[in-house]
């Protein structure tokens, strides 16, 4: 609609041109120059007025192109979906799915956060001791547990780590009480990471 009101008044201007072209032809001398800046400003105001029909009519169709598609996003992110997670799911199996149902995107990164929910600390150490890799260490991991907020604030004091927030949440996925819990879980589309940790690590 605006595209066609501002050809419309390009088409007007065209002529009023044309119209005092022609008067301007068959006027006398002393009169050329005003009229030629007359011309010349109405002109200049026609386009001026062109360009901002032009400009509304790109910002409607702007608008109306992304309303359903702010729609379409906010619809996804309230679509909850049912998902069996079995014990005897291999990681891959659980991060397949969760990207079919659309619970998130990559799959390495769902990988890269199912290894370490399953990773146990304890455990390993005892491995870790029985293969003689390392000695025996397990005072020092439960402190590490015990002691969690007080650990993340001198490892930003000493700069070790730079987003104390980031190292929390590193914590949490890490916690020996953090772990996949089977069962039916209901996932919102288009989750975050930890979103995802919480209720894979949480009875629904």
């Amino acid at each position: 609609m605006g595209r066609k009101v501002a050809t419309y008044l390009l088409g007007v201007a065209m002529g009023i041109i044309v119209m005092l072209s022609i008067n301007v032809f068959f006027s006398q001398p002393n009169d050329v120059e005003d009229k030629l800046v007359n011309l010349q400003s109405d002109y200049d105001k026609l386009l001026d007025e062109k360009m901002l029909l032009e400009k509304e009519h790109q910002e409607i169709t702007s608008n109306t192109e992304l309303e359903p598609k702010l729609e379409s996003e906010k619809d996804s992110e309230n679509i909850e979906i049912k998902i069996l997670v079995s014990d005897k799911d291999t990681h891959e199996q659980i991060a397949q799915n969760l990207v079919d149902q659309k619970i998130y995107p990559y799959k390495n990164d769902l990988m890269l956060i199912l290894e370490m929910l399953e990773y146990d600390k304890v455990e390993a150490e005892k491995y870790l001791v029985d293969y003689g890799i390392t000695s025996k260490h397990a005072i020092a991991l439960k402190k590490y547990d015990e002691e969690r907020i007080k650990i993340g604030e001198v490892l930003l004091k000493e700069k070790v780590i730079k987003n104390i927030d980031a190292f929390k949440k590193f914590q949490y996925i890490l916690d020996e009480n953090t772990k996949i819990i089977p069962g039916d879980k209901i996932f919102k589309q288009n989750s975050s990471l930890r979103e995802i940790v919480d209720v894979l690590a949480n009875n629904n």
